[in-house]
């Protein structure tokens, strides 16, 4: 017997003997879930012969039992699995006559279509699976990406291989971010090693669309496949400029350097006069600085302000540069460039990032004056600009050396009134209090923001006999040990009802208890978003347990020991970079919980022995843990586990935050080297990781586990 199949045996018998003895007229309820379980156990063991008797026999002994439709959609599965698919789809149309309104009968519409794929009738399989892919009610359904492939796989099975092609390209890009995506492009690509002759499905709009999508989408070493099959035909002269260009940007995509400074090159000699050549430029710049060669970059910027004075990419130029000269410490020459920029490009969409950089590089030059100008203006001009919270704390640090207390910690009041638990709002606090200590006449308060008492120990009720239907059947599922099923049926509940808070802290108990951290935590973030982030004192430590849980705590507990990291670490890293989703993908092709680049894990693998069969590997939770903590022990011995910079190094890569860290030299302010960071993407995640780790140790102690 399988491990998972044990401890499931095991649970199941805990159940059992938890259940009452039967002595009164609720004997039949509680012999009916008896052998439900039982034949759900089997179920879920995989032993389909035996679980479909067994909940034939449920069906038949109990007509009207409430989970009687969990029964006959285990038991349509169960039939299919064991080849008796008639059987199944009668076990399916009962199902719909006898229970209307389940929320199971989308899973029903599903396998009813799979009985015909898996029975060897592709025809009937494809208009099954045609007509389910119309309907807008299953279009957010988990099951769609694999009925697409299997829609595809169907039309193979009756040799219509061109529409089987272009359901199987349909089927990839649709789902870029899905596991089904591999199987669907290496099917893809079978199909043409096959005939050849199908490459004429790929019109020259198509493969140009297809490349672009998969570029964006963080697939780019996919895409040269798509190129290589235009480069051979005959292109218009224009669809050979944008091919040209899509190479080279698949290569700066894929991080090879010297091969796109090539072809950026070979763009700018073959289409001198075309309207990208400022774009080229720009990333030819941005691979110089890749590189490290600043002066690689201030050569191409040198170009761009000669032959394109106007551009966009002139503009952003500037503004780079101004960045990289703050990064090598020259804030002297950076607060020109801005200063410039200001002045050439006043309108331009960099501008308030620029009004911030110029403040900043003020204030880093002990000219507190000029940098309350900046910072006023960001703040009077920009209200909605990502830096806002960011320069009203600096706006009160920026008061403090000039004296100004009063102005100081009222800037600092702001903070805390748009974001009190935030990176930026734990700062302010301090300060308040720093100043409180130092004059008590600047005062002022800090409780949080009073809201309606949380309904925490309300025992939650349901109005609508659509709600308490759904919610009956979550409380047998939550008895019979079957949380993930309860959690469906209580969703369900609290969608038809009133959806009371007392209603969503039910749901988000349940999606806890059985694991479903991205669920539970979407849901926190979501329905509770004013007290996590203006904070609620009367709130109970259970709370905050929910929106900070102890995510897939025995593979962080062993892989946080074994590499010597604070699990704290860990469970922060997973939620900034998936809210707990195990098969988030990211744009760039990141994947996984801890969202591991395939090339960096597949080192990171070779460091731990391990082999990885395909990137889709990098989605079973245990493996990306297991990685993604090696990366962060790697990280820490590089930067003398200084947290702020490990975590930087995470999301932006070692090699440019070595330069960010040499030139602040090792600081001391944590907040000065959050704000030095150039890009927007790591400055945010750097302050959203080191919110979330104060926070797992607040909730927990020291010691999260």
């Amino acid at each position: 017997m399988k491990i998972k199949e044990l401890l499931f045996s095991l649970s199941v018998l805990f159940v059992q003997l938890q259940l009452p003895t039967p002595v009164t007229a609720g004997q039949d309820q509680t012999t009916a879930d008896r052998q439900f379980l039982q034949a759900y156990t089997q179920f879920q063991q995989e032993r389909y012969v035996t679980a479909a008797r067994l909940f034939q026999a449920v069906l038949e002994t109990y007509p009207d039992y409430p989970l009687g439709d969990y029964a006959y959609l285990s038991l349509a599965e169960s039939l299919v699995h064991s080849a008796r698919y008639q059987e199944a789809r009668t076990a399916l149309r009962h199902l719909h006559a006898r229970y209307p309104q389940s929320i199971l009968l989308d899973d029903a519409a599903f396998l009813h279509a799979d009985s015909w794929f898996y029975q060897g009738k592709p025809a009937q399989a494809v208009q099954a699976y045609v007509k389910i892919g119309k309907l807008k009610k299953y279009r957010r359904h988990p099951q769609l990406p694999l009925l697409h492939l299997k829609l595809a796989q169907a039309y193979e099975q009756e040799q219509r291989y061109q529409t089987a092609l272009a359901q199987y390209h349909t089927t990839r890009l649709r789902f870029i971010a899905s596991p089904v995506y591999e199987s669907a492009k290496i099917s893809e690509e079978r199909l043409i090693a096959q005939a050849p002759t199908l490459l004429k499905f790929y019109t020259s709009t198509l493969l140009f669309d297809s490349i672009a999508k998969l570029i964006n989408s963080g697939k780019a070493q996919d895409a040269l496949a798509f190129i290589a099959i235009l480069k051979a035909r005959i292109l218009s002269p224009a669809q050979h400029e944008k091919l040209a260009l899509q190479n080279a940007s698949a290569y700066y995509r894929l991080r090879k350097n010297l091969r796109a400074k090539a072809l950026y090159r070979q763009f700018l000699r073959d289409f001198p006069k075309s309207k990208s050549a400022p774009y080229a430029l720009d990333r030819l710049g941005r691979l110089s600085l890749r590189e490290g060669d600043m002066q690689g970059f201030l050569r191409i910027y040198e170009r761009l302000l000669k032959e394109y004075p106007a551009s966009h990419y002139t503009a952003s130029a500037r503004r780079l540069k101004g960045k990289e000269l703050m990064l090598l410490g020259q804030f002297q020459r950076a607060a020109l460039e801005f200063k410039t920029f200001l002045q050439r490009h006043p309108k331009n969409p960099l501008t308030s990032d620029v009004v911030w950089n110029a403040g900043w590089c003020a204030y880093q030059l002990g000219r507190y004056s000029t940098a309350q100008r900046y910072l006023k203006r960001l703040l009077r001009s920009y209200p909605k600009s990502y830096h806002r919270e960011e320069a009203l704390y600096w706006a009160g640090r920026t008061a403090e050396q000039l004296k100004q207390y009063t102005t100081a910690v009222r800037y600092y009041q702001q903070v805390l009134n748009n974001r009190r638990n935030s990176y930026f709002g734990a700062l302010s606090r301090d300060a308040i209090l720093r100043l409180n200590t130092a004059d008590p006449n600047l005062s002022m308060p800090l409780s949080s923001t009073k809201h309606k008492a949380l309904p925490w120990q309300e025992s939650v009720r349901f109005a609508t006999q659509r709600g308490k239907r759904h919610f009956q059947k979550s409380l047998i599922l939550e008895r019979l040990g079957l949380s993930a099923l309860a959690a469906r049926e209580m969703d369900a509940a609290v969608s038809s009802d009133s959806r009371t808070q007392a209603q969503y802290l039910a749901l988000a108990r349940l999606y806890a208890r059985s694991g479903q951290y991205h669920m539970l935590v979407r849901l926190m973030q979501s329905r509770f978003r004013d007290r996590i982030v203006q904070g609620d004192e009367d709130l109970p430590q259970e709370f905050w347990k929910l929106v900070y849980p102890l995510s897939f705590p025995h593979v962080v507990k062993r892989s946080a020991a074994q590499n010597n990291i604070d699990p704290a670490l860990v469970l922060s890293l997973m939620y900034a970079e998936s809210l707990f989703a195990p098969e988030a993908f990211s744009a760039a092709g990141a994947m996984g919980l801890m969202q591991l680049m395939p090339a960096t894990g597949a080192r990171l693998a070779q460091e731990e022995g391990l082999t990885v069969g395909s990137d889709q590997d990098y989605f079973q939770p245990q493996l990306n843990i297991t990685l993604g903590t090696r990366y962060l022990r790697n990280l820490s011995e590089l930067f003398g586990h200084h947290l702020p910079a490990v975590i930087a190094a995470y999301n932006a890569g070692e090699h440019r935050v070595i330069d960010w860290w040499d030139a602040e030299r090792h600081p001391q302010d944590v907040a000065r080297f959050i704000s030095t960071i150039p890009y927007k993407e790591t400055w945010r995640y750097v302050q959203k990781v080191l919110w979330y780790y104060r926070e797992y140790h607040r909730v927990y102690g020291t010691k999260v586990f």
